[in-house]
């Protein structure tokens, strides 16, 4: 089709501009440049994010402003290249909704951006998940302003802003650099794409993202990915070890390869100790000696630290050494101690060996700081110190404490810039004594953070004390590794050597954000900010990291938490990572790796996972015998019982224990419950519960029972309490040795029965808690669990763990040995019970198992896909005098069930609060799943894995599970995408199918062209987008 031409030279200038913009933007060679832009802009994506990740290829690229201007170009092109034909002929039907159907596409892609979800969450193996996941590289600031109102009667003006912060994944001193110091496969990549990452759109230093009334944010810097380190200065060090030997190819023994270990080093802050400004640093024993760290603030005192080895002979109380206005002192503590003040020529000051200590110890000052005085006395100096103080006309105006072998506690003159170090000759010593670096007299290497000649530049320097003199004393390279080792110990097999492998430089001890370099692996990092808040004339400088979560969560530390105190306003500034609340939570129960053979690399990883409810652990559950039905009791939010585990009825009430910290018992009138008004639900025993576990109701008593459980001294303690119908005058009935969970009362015949999961027993006593009988009936390798009472006949009827069956006895204790007490026994695990005049109940926790049909067999030829898929987690019935068989209560989305009890002629129990069970999720196959919060279509991606984790290692320390002795734990990471405009693209899809369909059909565009109607000579045809803009000109 020929393409229109609205303008002409005969036109109003504004017309044809106007006209002629119209034309260039309906163009087809506009809409050749655009494609061909955008098909280059998303082939040099695709590199990228190979190149690196996706966060940066969305930041970059799809994210920026220049991608949404081809975007917004195209969109334009393509609604114009239809207007401009307007009005339409017929056979033009099929290229007007083929370029809806475009624009559809298009607007497809902006809902995506706007409303997607691609977000991530982590969860560890038999952990649940936060029911938020998170946005990598999505971060803002949270500013809480709380203005107190004056009045202790009223709270305070609470004010939440949130900044908007877009920071980018690089750290900014990546720019500056050139991209060099990133972790990539190829560095020469990041230099290739890097035009793209300054163009993009992003905060950068100095910026002021905040600035109302008083108060201002700025942001100084930014790490893309940061540790916290509490010592800093800190120094990360590598020390040789003797190269051993090793059997070589031939069978001979050859030199071993050297091997290097970490020292790490770093300076801590001491609180409100003046005369520790400047930190304690750290002091670490090594195999061959022990290395120190401090600072040295001044050019003065690194001199002194440098130059201030003994010289001559180390007398028997020990030599120190004063740099006072760039001249040395050289002290005998011996001779000077108690001696009168002697002058520090050329300063206004004079010392006083006041106290020489040989066995130094601090103490805590009462206001904070330490403070030194001699310990206990033995024949050998353990810790030499001494305390000199300088005076100024005859008054003290500072001191020096000095330790010989811990000059990293050393308190210098820093007001009267007078400096010194102590040497102590501890005498010989054994190889045995000298390789207890921890003990007195050792060889020592001394780190400090020093200041250059030029009285600004901070470095590093050394000195190696050998127990008799400093040998050697000099700057440490910062730079080439190996290749720029110095010496380090001297020892009788070798000459070690030491470099600087890291090093963090401070003006003063503090805990701070260190940076990490790029790593495109990093799923999630921890990225940190420097920023300054400002209110009035107030001013603070700081780290701050971000956090997972609400503003208000999160780490309460200073690494993701600053508060700043200014007359009656507090400000709270924290930096969460974006996350959306996706409805459900995850329930990790097993991770699979496999490795590709020969190597440690996975060729395939899969999660075993449950959906479950966003607030709730557990639910309530009912079973009405009359239609067969189970339903959900469902919570309002006002409810905070997240975890119901046991069930009891009497007298109108229904009870349960939520066992969620702090556990409770709650309770509701049944009508209440059944209508819905959960108003008059509450928690009738709020406290005082340390491990509850099962609950039993004595209405004639007018008393409620349960067993609970604590850790003792000498073991686990078990009582068994009890309160009144309304929770009041809750008391401990009876305290022995063990856990004891299930609980049933006979109130005709006054007994109590319970269970002791310690030594698997039934015992009982009277309900006034006499006559306690703890073995009343033991079976020989069982362990009872729960127990119930028939009210009729005074049986007894307990599960037992051991065997997996169903028991049962007389009132006397005589054990029962007919059907229904072996009812489950060889397929089931039943865990509680409930008693009706007819049945006997109970849910039944054995493992269902794997699903032939399930997508994690698909490709596993030896499952029998015609095999029936058996459930066996479920509740369960019997008749209770043995006629019938077995009968399933329900089965469908039974998860963990237990705490059974009969409720007004109905079932209840509690069990896992699951939405979806047994999902396996795995690379390239993500689940589509459609969460009941918020009705949203969202797809379970299988991310990526951290791990494995074993014993001895801090994670599996914080996340295994005690009880499962776990070789080893796993992380996995899901993505949860939700993508709102796939609906729209399915719809633009569909358009341009119909409309290139129509064409075809119509016979437009592809076929033979239609003659033009020829215009008569010296005339034009005018349209209606000239007539409209002739008139506007004509108006004006």
């Amino acid at each position: 089709m020929a393409r229109p031409k609205l303008a002409s030279a005969d036109q109003n200038l504004f017309v044809w501009g106007v006209l002629r913009l119209y034309e260039i933007a309906a163009s087809l060679q506009l809409a050749v440049i655009l494609l061909f832009g955008m098909a280059l802009t998303l082939g040099i994506a695709t590199a990228v994010e190979a190149a690196f990740n996706t966060n940066v290829v969305q930041f970059y690229v799809y994210q920026s402003w220049w991608f949404s201007l081809i975007y917004l170009l195209l969109a334009v092109n393509i609604f114009c290249a239809a207007s401009i034909r307007f009005p339409w002929k017929r056979h033009q039907t099929g290229f007007v909704i083929t370029h809806i159907g475009l624009l559809v596409l298009l607007f497809s892609g902006v809902v995506s951006r706007v409303w997607r979800i691609d977000s991530q969450v982590s969860v560890w193996e038999n952990n649940i998940s936060d029911i938020r996941a998170f946005e990598p590289d999505q971060y803002r600031f949270n500013l809480r302003i709380e203005k107190e109102t004056g009045s202790p009667l009223e709270p305070a003006e609470i004010t939440e802003v949130d900044i908007p912060f877009k920071p980018g994944p690089f750290s900014w001193d990546d720019y500056n650099e050139g991209f060099q110091n990133i972790e990539v496969a190829k560095p020469e990549v990041a230099g290739l794409f890097s035009p793209l990452f300054y163009l993009a759109g992003r905060n950068d230093k100095e910026d002021v993202v905040y600035n109302s009334g008083d108060i201002k944010l700025e942001v100084l810097d930014y790490y893309g990915d940061s540790r916290w380190e509490e010592g800093i200065p800190s120094v990360d060090l590598r020390l040789s070890m003797p190269a051993g030997r090793k059997m070589g190819a031939d069978g001979k023994m050859v030199a071993g390869d050297m091997q290097w270990v970490p020292v790490k080093l770093g300076v801590h802050d001491v609180a409100g100790d003046t005369k520790y400004r400047y930190g304690v640093g750290d002091r670490q024993p090594m195999g061959a000696g022990a290395f120190t760290m401090a600072i040295a603030p001044n050019r003065a005192a690194t001199v002194a630290f440098l130059e201030g080895g003994p010289k001559g002979k180390i007398g028997e109380q020990g030599q120190a050494v004063l740099h006072a206005d760039g001249k040395r002192f050289d002290i005998d503590v011996a001779e000077s101690l108690d001696k009168d003040p002697q002058p520090l020529e050329g300063t206004p000051y004079s010392y006083e060996v006041v106290s020489y200590m040989p066995n130094a110890a601090p103490t805590r000052k009462p206001k904070g700081g330490i403070q030194w005085g001699d310990g206990e006395q033995s024949e050998v100096p353990q810790n030499p110190a001494v305390r000199i103080e300088l005076t100024k006309e005859g008054q003290p105006v500072d001191e020096l404490v000095l330790l010989a072998d811990m000059p990293n506690f050393n308190a210098q003159a820093y007001d009267a810039d007078v400096y010194g170090s102590y040497w102590f000759d501890h005498g010989e010593k054994s190889s045995a004594q000298l390789l207890q670096a921890s003990g007195p007299g050792g060889s020592r290497i001394d780190v400090v953070q020093g200041v250059d000649e030029d009285g600004e530049t901070k470095r590093l320097y050394y000195r190696y004390w050998n127990r008799k003199e400093v040998v050697a004393a000099g700057e440490f390279p910062l730079d080439g590794g190996e290749t720029e080792a110095v010496d380090a110990f001297k020892m009788p097999i070798a000459q070690l050597k030491m470099f600087v492998n890291d090093y963090v430089p401070a003006d003063k001890p503090a805990a701070t954000a260190v940076r990490s370099p790029f790593n495109p692996k990093m799923q999630m990092p921890t990225p940190a900010a420097l920023v300054r808040l400002t209110k009035g004339d107030q001013t603070d400088e700081f780290w701050l990291q971000s956090h997972f979560g609400d503003p208000s969560g999160g780490h309460v530390d200073e690494s993701t938490r600053h508060e700043m105190k200014v007359g009656d306003t507090k400000l709270t500034l924290v930096m969460p990572i974006q996350s959306f609340d996706i409805g459900f939570r995850i329930f990790l129960e097993k991770f699979e790796r496999r490795l590709d053979p020969g190597t440690a690399q996975p060729s395939h990883y899969s999660s075993d996972v449950h959906y479950l409810d966003r607030v709730r652990d557990r639910w309530l559950m009912i079973w009405d015998p009359a239609s067969g039905s189970t339903k959900r009791l469902e919570f309002p939010m006002t409810i905070d019982s997240s975890s119901p585990s046991d069930v009891a009825y009497g007298d109108g009430q229904v009870y349960w224990i939520d066992d969620k910290s702090p556990p409770a018992i709650w309770s509701i009138p049944l009508a209440a419950l059944e209508s819905g008004d959960w108003e008059q639900a509450g928690k009738i025993i709020p406290f005082g519960l340390n491990n509850p576990q099962q609950l039993a109701c004595d209405v004639t008593g007018g008393k409620i029972y349960w067993t609970d459980w604590r850790k003792g001294r000498s073991g686990d303690e078990g009582v068994i309490r009890t309160a009144n119908l309304d929770g009041s005058a809750p008391a401990n009935l009876m305290t022995f040795a063990g856990r004891p969970s299930g609980i049933a009362v006979d109130n005709q015949r006054n007994w109590i029965y319970y269970t002791n999961d310690a030594s698997g027993y039934v015992g009982r006593m009277h309900l006034d808690g006499s006559e306690l009988t703890p073995d009343f009936i033991s079976i020989p390798d069982g362990r009872a669990t729960d127990v119930v009472v028939d009210p009729e006949t005074g049986n007894i009827y307990w599960t037992d763990k051991a065997k997996n069956v169903i028991r049962g006895a007389t009132v006397d204790g005589k054990v029962l040995n007919k059907a229904p007490f072996l009812g489950s026994a060889g397929k089931g695990m039943p865990n509680s019970l409930a008693i009706s005049d007819d049945y006997l109940y109970w849910t039944d926790i054995q493992p269902n198992l794997s699903d032939p049909t399930s997508r994690k067999h698909l490709s596993d030829p030896t499952f029998d896909r015609n095999q029936p898929h058996e459930v066996l987690t479920r509740v369960r019935r019997i008749k209770l005098d043995g006629t019938g068989e077995d009968e399933d209560v329900a089965t469908d989305m039974v998860k963990a069930p237990r705490g059974a009890a009969l409720v007004n002629g109905k079932l209840m129990w509690t069990q896992a609060a699951v939405i979806k069970e047994n999902v396996w999720i795995t690379m390239n196959a993500p689940d589509a799943f459609r969460e009941p919060t918020y009705r949203r279509d969202l797809l379970v991606f299988q991310e990526s894995f951290q791990g494995p984790f074993k014993p001895g290692s801090p994670q599996y320390a914080q996340f295994a599970l005690t009880e499962r002795n776990d070789e080893e734990i796993y992380a996995s990471v899901f993505t949860v995408n939700h993508d709102p405009g796939s609906a729209l693209r399915y719809w633009g899809c569909l358009l341009v199918i119909i409309g290139i369909a129509t064409m075809f059909y119509m016979r437009a565009y592809f076929f033979k062209p239609r003659k033009r109607e020829e215009s008569p000579d010296g005339s034009r045809r005018t349209n209606a987008a000239e007539t409209k803009l002739t008139d506007m000109v004509g108006k004006a």
